[in-house]
């Protein structure tokens, strides 16, 4: 019965209001004439009520038990989540090697490695990490370690080529098709670049920087030209060997940064800061955490700066124009941040919500002037442009962005729904990208433009890379009836597979008479290490297979793709031979995969009856990316790989 203000009105069994409220069993009151004590007999009406309550006890028991059995399945689905991502995902790897202690996340190409038994062991061995290489090891960059003198105004105005000679420098910089050429505007550049010789003594010199930065990379493209690379991609590199003057232009951009007080964040900084990195990594065939470093530094003079926030909806005394400029050079930078930090291996300095700075408009240089009042209308999505291009990928980097922290999280669990929802961001955002800027065959327009392709292959590679990385911690899925599971896994394979035609592709592509033959591409320790990444993965995949080879669980589908699995390992293991006495990470993935295709050439001719690993008669001539079309993924069916 209920006291207080609410009112009984005394039915039976039940008063109405404890019925409303559900709580007829326990509903009891006196009534007001009855004062005798003693218990009355029991009624048929008293049996009633018990029976209700025994019913209703029996009710709730069963709730409770259905509920406890819910959590029991859903700890239950949690801890298969975690024991099938491979738990050592949310560990990634601690090396101390050489007197150095670094540290890299799971899905980085050295921490998968630790996968494979014979290679962790193999690699452990002190003589292996000490061989020496060819080329000597370099302290970059530069600016960091701070090997470079001191200079004056006057010694590096000294150091200033002839204007004809620069005149070559500048405009084969120019040419250049890689994003840094968009961290400035290339007709407003010319002017100061004249203003420059009719008095160099009254330029600032952040801008004498800049400068330099860009005679160091003309002069290595205008190298590059002069030597015919007769063996593809990594045969000689194609901007390792540089000349003294491209050394002596990266030296004075580095003394102009320090004379500058480039901390003090003053204009051109930024420009120039990008440029000298490209200059410097591009030299580099192995990656090198001090780039993460400088790109940390970059990215905080930009912030330092005001970069991350929109200029023309906060600061209207910005002209157009240069907050036009202002969008280019922040959108390359949130870029590198996401994109170095995850060649270390490391967490990125950005966070989504710390920046509001909308994305530039596709605008060729000749449509903006530094004069201008109002921006002219964007050019469409479907115009190539080099900007186009930039938009596109910064689109896809924000996507692999949250991939990327996700993979860093501390947390012990990550829910299957979370993969989903990333993946689903990913696909549609890869989707969404410009026609132009899709795969397609080399031969279906001969007249597309350097720019189409490379733009185009580079968006696939960062794609797919994406997918490795959300998908890999599902490689070693053990669960017989999870397609949501088996889908990652396939997904990862596939991802790996199309990586390593990229690499087939470039190689062959950049040769004379190739499609890129006119292109020095700066094939960058970067780029490499999205083909190491790719071809650890598919290693661990086939150690995989072979640890299970002989238990009979093999259909005529897996050992398909393990025949792919192979013969793509196989025509990789040939680039990394030819620069492995230069590069230790190309002498790590040449050694691994040796490694792992000698144990399944091994088990091939150990075992002949237990299903032929490897059957040359059968495997079809490996698919060539310029043949190819862009793959569509759905997370409502899972995929089978075919060729």
């Amino acid at each position: 019965m209920l006291t207080g203000r609410l009112k009984c009105d005394r039915r039976q069994p039940s008063c109405g209001t404890c019925a409303r409220r559900g709580l007829s069993l326990s509903c009891q009151y006196v009534g007001s004439n009855n004062q005798n004590t003693t218990p009355a007999p029991a009624t048929s009406h008293d049996s009633a009520s018990l029976n209700i309550m025994q019913e209703r006890i029996s009710q709730l028991e069963t709730l409770v038990m259905s509920l406890a059995d819910k959590r029991a399945a859903q700890e239950t689905r949690e801890r298969f989540d975690i024991d099938n991502a491979d738990i050592s995902h949310t560990y990634g790897r601690l090396s101390l090697e050489n007197e150095e202690t670094s540290y890299v996340e799971a899905s980085h190409w050295t921490a998968i490695l630790d996968g494979i038994a014979e290679l962790k062991d193999h690699f452990d061995h002190p003589a292996e990490r000490n061989l020496p290489l060819s080329a000597p090891d370099r302290d970059t960059p530069m600016l960091l370690y701070g090997k470079n003198k001191h200079a004056s105004r006057e010694e590096i105005l000294a150091a200033v080529p002839p204007k004809e000679d620069s005149d070559r420098m500048v405009k084969r910089f120019a040419e250049a098709t890689y994003p840094a050429r968009a961290l400035i505007h290339l007709p407003t550049f010319m002017k100061q670049y004249e203003r420059f010789w009719l008095n160099p003594s009254e330029t600032p010199i952040m801008w004498i920087g800049l400068f330099f930065s860009i005679l160091c990379l003309g002069d290595m493209y205008l190298e590059s030209d002069a030597r015919d690379n007769l063996d593809g991609l990594y045969s000689p590199p194609l901007f390792t060997n540089t000349t003294n003057k491209s050394f002596l232009y990266r030296e004075k951009t580095v003394q102009c940064l320090v004379l500058g007080k480039y901390t003090k964040a003053v204009p051109f900084v930024i420009e120039t800061l990008g440029i000298y990195l490209l200059g410097e990594s591009i030299q580099c065939e192995d990656t090198e955490v001090g780039f993460w470093v400088l790109v940390g530094v970059i990215v905080r003079l930009a912030q330092r700066q005001g970069y991350h926030r929109d200029a023309s909806r906060f600061f209207p005394r910005i002209s157009p124009f240069h907050a036009e400029m202002r969008r280019r050079l922040w959108a390359i930078v949130s870029q590198l941040d996401t994109t170095i930090s995850a060649q270390c291996g490391l967490p990125r300095m950005l966070r989504e919500g710390q920046s509001d700075t909308a994305e530039p408009h596709n605008l060729l240089d000749e449509d903006l002037d530094e004069f201008m009042t109002e921006l002219p209308p964007s050019r469409p999505d479907t115009m190539p442009t080099l900007i186009g291009a930039i938009v596109a990928k910064c689109r896809l980097v924000a996507a692999f962005g949250k991939i990327a922290d996700l993979n860093l999280t501390t947390t012990d669990s990550v829910p299957y729904a979370k993969i989903q929802e990333l993946d689903t961001l990913l696909n549609e955002t890869y989707r969404n990208i410009p026609d132009w800027l899709q795969v397609l065959p080399m031969t279906a327009s001969p007249t597309d433009s350097p720019l189409m392709i490379i733009s185009s292959i580079f968006m696939t590679l960062n794609f797919h890379k994406a997918q490795c990385a959300l998908h890999r911690r599902y490689l070693r899925c053990t669960s017989p009836d999870s397609e949501l599971h088996a889908y990652s896994r396939t997904t990862c394979i596939d991802a790996a597979l199309t990586i390593l035609q990229c690499q087939q592709t470039l190689d062959r592509e950049l040769r004379p008479g190739g499609y890129l033959s006119t292109v020095k591409m700066p094939i960058s320790s970067a780029l490499q290490t999205e083909f190491l990444h790719a071809a650890t993965i598919l290693c661990l995949v086939l150690d995989d297979h072979l640890n299970r080879n002989g238990q009979g669980d093999d259909d005529t589908q897996e050992l398909e793709l393990m025949n792919r699995i192979v013969q793509a390992l196989d025509r990789s293991y040939s680039f990394w031979v030819l620069s492995k006495q230069s590069s230790r990470e190309a002498r790590k993935a040449a050694e691994a995969l040796r490694i792992v295709l000698t144990k399944a050439g091994r088990m091939r001719f150990a075992d002949d009856t237990a299903g032929g690993l490897i059957d040359d008669a059968v495997i079809p001539d490996f698919p060539d990316l310029s043949t190819a079309v862009r793959p569509t993924y759905t997370l409502t069916s899972v995929s089978k790989l075919t060729d």
